[in-house]
């Protein structure tokens, strides 16, 4: 019983982990993503006000939102790492308190239902996607001035404007999409290691 006792304390301790990681993920996202939507708002407004307005202040502002996509991101993965550690000590807490190995605890059920549900996945792809709103805007703006008769001129008069905005959208995409590859591959790499070193730990105790 006193084992069981410090067990679930630590467990306590987990959940409230949990919870409160979750919370700033959250507010990371909530604010974040509200902050990029009214700056992306405000740029479209501003590009429509102005009408043509000059190529080096519309990549300067495409650049800065760029840049605080991969910010917000970032912090959020930072703290997902956090989030998920705690979880992972909740799951192997829950299956040393429980009496009956076939019940799954509070902690593995939600675990269970985030993979199924891909849930860490559905956050990147909110990340790609105001990346991919950011490109569209700047390449509206680029294609449609003022001047210009015809889409075909366009084209041909940004064509330099518009690779350079292309390359950048791809390495931050791409940036996203393989940083949270990685991150996945390393979290069961790690939780292979954890497992061994359980294992390692029971086996000295049965010596």
């Amino acid at each position: 019983m006193t084992s069981n006792n410090t067990l679930f304390k630590e467990w306590q301790e987990c959940r409230k982990s949990i919870a409160r990681f979750d919370e700033i993920i959250v507010n990371i996202r909530k604010y974040g993503f509200t902050l990029i939507t009214i700056l992306l708002s405000a740029d479209g407004f501003l590009y429509a006000k102005v009408g043509n307005p000059q190529k080096i202040e519309m990549f300067g502002i495409y650049f800065a939102l760029m840049v605080l996509i991969v910010g917000l991101f970032r912090v959020d993965r930072y703290h997902e790492v956090f989030l998920r550690g705690a979880v992972h000590r909740a799951c192997i807490l829950e299956d040393k308190i429980l009496e009956d190995k076939k019940d799954m605890g509070l902690s593995t059920m939600i675990s269970l239902y985030s993979e199924r549900l891909k849930t860490a996945t559905w956050g990147v792809g909110l990340y790609i996607l105001f990346c991919a709103a950011n490109y569209s805007l700047i390449i509206g703006t680029i294609l449609s001035p003022k001047k210009y008769n015809s889409l075909h001129n366009s084209l041909i008069g940004n064509i330099k404007y518009i690779i350079v905005v292309t390359i950048l959208a791809l390495i931050v995409i791409g940036h996203i999409f393989f940083y949270h590859r990685r991150m996945k591959r390393n979290e069961k790499k790690l939780m292979k290691e954890i497992s061994t070193l359980d294992e390692l730990k029971s086996i000295r105790k049965g010596l």
